[in-house]
């Protein structure tokens, strides 16, 4: 049944006129900060000069539409073929077909082609250290352990920039596409300088810029998303994340031809390296005397001298340039491309911190349960990123110290584990559509254990296994960002606000992990490694059976109380 308020509409206007709490109806137009839009005809005045247009208020009515067949096959349609331009980035977003009556309010909203665009750049960037990390090492002068503490500054960054990043985001809506070009456009400078620091610190700093950039736009693209689909979140939101698997391809790729080489690689030592040593040869010596006088040339190899000959400026900029280019896209989205006529807003503009992070807000009045969802989807975030510690970060460096890779073949292996993730990503953007989000989150961790048990085992003792087991491990961890998030929100509010605090859960574990993970892997070794990611991977079986408890007992939200709070708002 349609749900009236104590409003009438204007003028015998039969159009839902879509007002929030600050705009006023006035003669049959809506006065919205500056612009004029004429309910029946939907004209926009951005500049209005008849003020005799604005004379007294007058109420309307705000009446949500029957969910006929024809409309629900619409919209079933519409979210499909939305679906397929999310994967495709051809089509712009057009919001022409309200699943629900919410809150809209005047402001810009990127299109989808932008949001893909966002995550390949975040693919990229995160994965361009994974074959470069042993240059990096011998540009700066460090160690393993070193780089493990200058990697965990980007989390130190990410942990402070995303409660700011959640207030903007859920505070001010007509901002965000500026909060996205801003973290762009700093952390493309920070992956530019990367390869000039020549030591420890200056590879920290800009580490941290990284992380605290990253921080900055990481969650907006994600709450969008959530906000636009609701229910039918899981298919879009994969979508998404695919771009970032696709960037993870592409940047080793960009990378391999311009790493450096191990001394003993034939193809890339010959003879031109090799130098004569005037030395003396004691056992040939005539006499002890003699010793002092008996000189022979010898050819030396080099068989331990690591000195950098790698370019990796080269892919480092391509990928900094890219990320730029997206940043100023998004500034011309907010500054210089028209508005939008009607778009949707952050479902509930908060006023006030204390209501933006409320743990009651995103569970309709029950603290305790937002408190503990809160709480265990920070921890699950947290198990993902300890997941990935070490595979994540360490996958190309073990192969290329422990199983004598070369650089560019450490790289080939991080290029086919993000295809693999492509792959993947691929068919759980699909599936998502009919399978609940926790059997697909359960078979992704489970198949996690198992890869992490064997690489415990015999990981290590055959390159091959090595290479299968670290393409499988990190194939089904890929999806689990996205998807904790689709598997929430039939029981919360996935607002900016809870999505960055569930990122500053993986951001802390970051901090303490990365610099746990470089000492264990150069003072432990890579057995020592594939420990710790067990370890963590058997924690996440356990929370995610905790989690499944937690929603039982609480059950889904009331999807036509959230309508009518919206409509309200």
């Amino acid at each position: 049944m349609p749900n009236n308020t104590e409003k009438n509409y204007p003028n015998g206007d039969t159009k839902e006129p879509f007002l929030n709490g600050e705009d006023e109806i006035k003669g049959g137009v809506i006065y919205k900060g500056g612009k004029v839009h004429d309910t029946k005809n939907g004209i926009v005045d951005e500049d209005p000069a008849d003020e005799a247009l604005f004379t007294k208020v007058q109420k309307f009515s705000v009446t949500d539409p029957e969910e006929t067949p024809e409309r629900k096959k619409k919209l079933f349609r519409y979210n499909l073929i939305k679906t397929i331009c999310l994967l495709l980035a051809w089509v712009a977003n057009a919001e022409k077909h309200c699943p629900e009556q919410r809150n809209i309010v005047p402001h810009d909203q990127n299109t989808d082609t932008m949001k893909w665009l966002k995550f390949i750049f975040q693919g990229m960037m995160w994965s361009v250290k994974v074959p470069t990390i042993p240059d990096l090492k011998e540009r700066t002068g460090t160690d393993y352990n070193e780089i493990g503490i200058a990697v965990s500054l980007r989390a130190m960054g990410w942990i402070m920039a995303s409660p700011i990043a959640g207030y903007i985001f859920d505070r001010f809506p007509r901002f965000r596409d500026m909060q996205l070009a801003t973290g762009f456009i700093l952390e493309a400078i920070s992956v530019i300088l990367k390869p000039w620091a020549s030591n420890f610190q200056g590879l920290t700093f800009l580490y941290w810029m990284e992380g605290f950039a990253h921080g900055l736009y990481g969650l907006v693209g994600n709450a969008m998303i959530i906000d636009m689909w609701q229910e039918d979140t899981s298919p879009p939101l994969h979508a998404m994340h695919f771009g970032w698997g696709f960037g993870a391809f592409i940047a080793p790729m960009i990378a391999r031809p311009f790493l450096g080489t191990r001394p003993e690689d034939e193809e890339a030592y010959n003879s031109t390296n090799f130098y004569n040593s005037s030395q003396i040869n004691a056992s040939t010596a005539t006499s002890w005397m003699n010793v002092l006088t008996d000189v022979q040339n010898v050819t030396v190899i080099p068989t331990d001298i690591r000195v950098n000959n790698s370019h990796i400026e080269v892919p480092y900029i391509v990928i900094g340039c890219y990320g730029i280019f997206i940043g100023i896209l998004f500034l011309a989205y907010q500054y210089l491309i028209p508005k939008p006529k009607l778009q949707k807003a952050s479902q509930a503009v908060k006023k006030s911190w204390r209501e933006v992070i409320s743990p009651k807000q995103c569970t309709q009045g029950q603290t305790s349960f937002g408190l503990i969802m809160l709480f265990l989807g920070f921890l699950f975030y947290s198990g993902v990123d300890a997941q990935l510690a070490v595979i994540g970060t360490y996958s190309s460096a073990i192969a290329y110290e422990d199983l004598n890779f070369s650089k560019q073949k450490a790289a080939l292996l991080a290029a086919t584990a993000s295809a693999s993730s492509i792959g993947f990503r691929f068919i759980t953007m699909i599936i998502t559509k009919w399978c609940p989000m926790w059997i697909l989150i359960y078979f992704e961790l489970f198949t996690a254990f198992a890869m992490s048990v064997c690489l415990v085992t015999v990981g290590l003792s055959d390159p091959v296994l090595y290479w299968v087991f670290t393409c499988v491990l990190l194939s089904v961890t890929s999806p689990l960002w996205p998807g904790m998030m689709a598997w929430a929100e039939p029981y919360m509010e996935v607002t900016g606000s809870v999505v960055a605090l569930w990122g500053m859960g993986a951001g802390i574990t970051g901090f303490g992990l990365d610099i746990i993970s470089g000492w264990v892997f150069q003072n432990l070794g890579s057995q020592a490694s594939m420990v710790q990611t067990c370890i963590c991977s058997s924690f996440m079986i356990a929370l995610i059976i905790v989690i499944k408890l937690v929603m039982l007992k609480y059950g889904e939200k009331d999807r036509g109380a959230s309508k009518q709070k919206n409509n309200h708002a």
